[in-house]
């Protein structure tokens, strides 16, 4: 027993002793110090160090977008706002950035939006757009600890209508636009083809430069067009071709290899059958195309094909949700931003009131009995 007591007690000297010449504790350092006192690393100071991984942070979400619209659309957003606080040069000089976007507060978040929307008279879905890619970064840099509060988070965003604002043409227009290409030439038999895939297939002008004849495949009985997603993404939809326009395009087929839709000019030496047409030559194709048929080209883009495959489907017979699939909408909701129909006065419910319009109260009689009615 006493020898047990003299273990206890030379293990509590030990652990005294130990006590004794540890080194004392110091308080973690923290990322922005509290006094201008405070001993800094000589290595890494701590706004080097927020600068470094704020920077670092906002680089991965630029490039991680896989569409390159999408990466030139943040950083335009992104610019238009440091152009508004006072710093457009801001997105060229990276290290700095995150000090700069560390200034902002909730009162020049709520400054951006209404100078969107009063100064600028920008749109609604212009405006939400951009608060949504602004508060995406203050997102980011909340998560990994680089700033405290994201000054955007209470920011209410204008609501966006229902309604979009791509026109769509009528049925007559689209078809004088498809008889408007020579197909006498190859440009010519090119450009039906592709005006065929965008009016008849709904595809948007990125994803019809990257068709190709082996994207054609044939499934119970239907012939398949495999169209590859935005940007360089690996998703793949598969679209319906019709019947009436599958022969045309079959013909159109045994004249090419690999890309449908290659640059090509009057001198062939220059033509290049792996280059594919580029979105902004379809662009000015589909313009000069509007013209030859006698229709305003500036008030139509490309994209308003798609509107119009969604418009005619609709007046066609087919319900929201098969023109959903055909369309490739996630959302109902985005189907029915491309109806025009709904902006079409001569189908409003309005016009399909039955009511007679008597001009005198001798006119009011009740099909019961023929009495006349007499005045409320």
């Amino acid at each position: 027993m006493r020898r047990n007591r003299e273990t206890v007690a030379a293990s509590r000297d030990t652990y005294t002793t130990l006590r004794l010449v540890s080194p004392p504790q110091t308080e973690p350092e923290t990322l922005f110090p509290a006094t201008t006192t405070a001993v800094v690393s000589p290595v890494v100071s701590p706004p080097v160090l927020f600068a470094n991984t704020a920077q670092a942070d906002i680089q991965a979400l630029l490039a991680g977008q896989l569409s390159n619209e999408t990466r030139r659309a943040y950083r335009g957003d992104l610019k238009h706002f440091l152009t508004f606080i006072q710093h457009p040069d801001a997105l060229d000089d990276m290290p700095n950035l995150p000090k700069v976007l560390a200034t902002v507060d909730r009162n020049t978040a709520t400054a951006y939006r209404d100078h969107m929307m009063t100064v600028e008279k920008r749109a609604a879905v212009t405006v939400s757009r951009r608060l949504a890619t602004i508060t995406v970064i203050y997102k980011a840099l909340c998560e990994e600890g680089i700033i405290a509060r994201n000054p955007f988070s209470w920011v209410k965003r204008p609501k966006v209508g229902n309604v979009g604002k791509t026109p769509a043409f009528t049925k007559e227009q689209t078809e004088r636009i498809l008889a408007q290409p020579d197909r006498s030439t190859p440009m010519g038999k090119r450009d039906r083809v592709l005006l065929l895939l965008l009016f008849f297939c709904g595809l948007r002008r990125g994803e019809v430069v990257h068709v190709a004849k082996d994207d054609f495949y044939e499934s119970q009985g239907h012939i398949m067009l495999r169209v590859h997603g935005k940007g360089w993404s690996d998703k793949t939809d598969s679209v319906l071709i019709p019947r009436r326009i599958w022969p045309e395009i079959q013909a159109y087929l045994e004249t090419v290899d690999g890309l449908l839709f290659t640059a090509q000019s009057r001198n062939t030496r220059y033509n290049r059958a792996d280059t594919p047409i580029s979105p902004v030559r379809i662009y000015f194709l589909f313009k000069k195309y509007c013209r030859s048929a006698g229709i305003d080209a500036d008030s139509f883009s490309p994209h308003a094909a798609r509107a119009t495959f969604v418009t005619l489907c609709l007046s066609g017979g087919a319900d929201i949700r098969a023109t959903m699939e055909a369309a490739r909408h996630a959302d109902p909701a985005t189907t029915l931003r491309y109806n025009r129909l709904r902006l079409s006065m001569e189908r409003h419910a309005s016009n399909h009131l039955h009511i007679d319009l008597p001009r005198t109260p001798a006119q009011l009689q009740y099909k019961t009995g023929g009495i006349i009615s007499s005045p409320v």
